[in-house]
């Protein structure tokens, strides 16, 4: 019985943590793919190439304390 509540609670922590952190990173994932296909200049190309570095970059925790 110990045992399953175990199970229970490591999986609800799981289950949160892909709603809170996985989530909004493929959603911005996405947006910002849409952008960069979508994108008439170089520059602005270049600019959202930056954006999913940074987004790669934010999605590493110890980087992410680092970048903000």
């Amino acid at each position: 019985m110990i045992g399953f509540g175990i199970v229970l609670v490591v999986g609800i922590i799981i289950l949160c943590l892909y709603i809170e952190c996985y989530i909004p990173f493929k959603n911005t994932r996405e947006y910002i793919q849409m952008e960069i296909n979508r994108s008439y200049t170089q520059e602005e190309y270049e600019y959202w190439k930056s954006e999913m570095k940074k987004l790669y970059l934010k999605s590493i925790p110890i980087i992410r304390w680092i970048i903000k």
